[in-house]
């Protein structure tokens, strides 16, 4: 039987046999049952979120990067602020170039129709 690479959302990982703590991430690009195929883990946040969730969001990815061997990590901010992106940067709370290096990035999409801009 082929195993797929699948998009779930909102997966509760709390009695999850090797992922420990409480994690909810928004989606998860993953091939079920297989912990060598974890793609991607992320989080969406609009920018007018707090800072306590922006700092949540940014410990689940880490753990799911660092830990729990997904490849890579996305935090991705959407709305329109004139000083949005220090304002991301204010609510993260950490070096931006760090979470890079660990292959956590953030994205912002101002709107619908403007693309992404990758935090560096």
């Amino acid at each position: 039987m082929t195993n797929f690479t699948r998009l779930g959302g909102e997966l509760d990982k709390v009695d999850h046999p090797i992922i420990r703590g409480n994690y909810k991430p928004d989606l998860v690009i993953h091939e079920p049952g297989d912990e060598d195929r974890n793609l991607c883990v992320v989080e969406v946040k609009p920018i007018t979120g707090n800072a306590t969730g922006f700092k949540k969001d940014i410990a689940t990815l880490t753990a799911f990067v660092t830990q729990y061997s997904y490849h890579a990590g996305i935090l991705l901010v959407f709305g329109d602020l004139d000083s949005g992106e220090s304002v991301i940067r204010r609510k993260i709370n950490c070096d931006v170039g760090v979470l890079r290096q660990k292959n956590i990035f953030v994205l912002w999409a101002k709107t619908a129709q403007g693309g992404v801009i990758e935090l560096v």
